[in-house]
């Protein structure tokens, strides 16, 4: 029961969040969840790659516009990272802003 309760409040609160983070930012809760949802999709494809997930990658997306930040060993590993965040689905646009680091 008391789980029920902590859960219960837990999304009261989630709900609350968005609704003021909707009035604040000009966009609606439905809009800044379906970001959400791209960030975790590409986050969690990234650590699915075995050559990307030692990586420490920032994901930002808003209105389904991504920007990739941090830092890459290669070329290759941001046009990986870059084909990754394209393939998922509401994703408009991606810009990199990955540095790629010399050895």
């Amino acid at each position: 029961m008391k789980k029920n309760t902590i859960f219960a409040v837990c999304i009261v609160l989630a709900v609350v969040t968005l609704v003021s983070c909707a009035s604040l930012t000009g966009r609606t809760a439905g809009e800044i969840v379906d970001d959400s949802v791209i960030t975790t999709e590409i986050n969690a494809k990234i650590i699915e790659a075995p050559d990307l997930s030692y990586l420490k990658i920032n994901v930002n997306s808003t209105a389904g516009d991504v920007v990739l930040t941090g830092f890459v060993p290669s070329r290759e590993a941001e046009d990986h990272l870059i084909k990754i965040a394209r393939g998922v689905k509401g994703v408009k646009s991606v810009k990199s802003e990955l540095i790629i680091q010399q050895k």
